[in-house]
């Protein structure tokens, strides 16, 4: 079976307030840290419904 995840590499992330935050998910290990700061910024409000679709597709 063929390896079917395929990682973004660096990108940015702009929330709510206009910060912008940088990332690289190079490989699975880095994607929790990257889902906890998704789950914080909704939890705060600081990241929309529709923000979040555009970065978990």
């Amino acid at each position: 079976m063929d390896n079917v995840a395929q990682y973004n590499g660096p990108f940015s992330v702009t929330t709510m307030d206009s910060n912008s935050c940088e990332f690289n998910i190079a490989s699975l290990n880095d994607l929790p840290q990257y889902n906890d700061w998704l789950i914080a910024l909704l939890q705060s409000g600081n990241l929309s419904a529709g923000q979040l679709q555009r970065q978990i597709q």
